[in-house]
């Protein structure tokens, strides 16, 4: 049996891919071929199909590389932010309608905590002193409403023992999972 392709120039001039195909099916008495059929294929259509596998092969293996690159840098840029959040000296912490989402290291021990679950879900009025807490929730509620208010001012806070204590407080406000959240950083 024999199979082969190549190409061919037409009465046109322009080139098709042909496939052609042969089988010995008589032989003479000493083995050799006698009679052998065969037929020729156009199969232009199939090798410009097969041309356009292979390129669109080649740019899903180029995109699948950059996807990766990018999924690396990506990786790397959140592990350079989650170094500086978690190793940050400053209190940082994000809130979102007054309730405590996720903070670092600094923010749970300087309102004296013992980890971050002790805080997550509860109000951000928790750990500030009773005196200030109206004016507090003004902001909050003005803030929600799109109102202007101070985005640094001071404050007393309210230890988990207790124990107040004056800080510094600048406020941003932040879009995180679409949703809008208050960033502070607590001095």
């Amino acid at each position: 049996d024999i199979e082969y392709e190549f190409r061919m120039k037409t009465k046109k001039g322009n080139y098709i891919w042909i496939k052609t195909s042969a089988k010995t099916v008589e032989w003479d008495s000493e083995g050799n071929p006698v009679r052998i059929i065969g037929n020729h294929q156009n199969i232009t259509k199939q090798k410009e199909n097969e041309q356009k596998l292979l390129k669109q092969n080649r740019e899903f293996a180029t995109l699948t590389k950059e996807l990766i690159k990018a999924k690396e840098m990506s990786d790397e840029s959140e592990e350079r932010f989650r170094s500086v959040f978690v190793n940050s000296s400053e209190a940082i912490g994000v809130s979102k309608k007054g309730i405590n989402v996720f903070f670092n290291p600094a923010y749970v021990k300087l309102f004296g905590y013992d980890n971050q679950e002790e805080l997550i879900g509860k109000p951000i009025l928790d750990q500030i002193a009773p005196a200030e807490r109206e004016k507090i929730l003004e902001y909050v509620k003005k803030r929600a409403a799109g109102i202007p208010v101070p985005n640094q001012y001071e404050t007393i806070g309210l230890k988990k023992n207790g124990e107040e204590f004056p800080f510094e407080i600048r406020i941003s406000e932040v879009m995180l999972d679409n949703e809008q959240h208050t960033l502070v950083i607590i001095q």
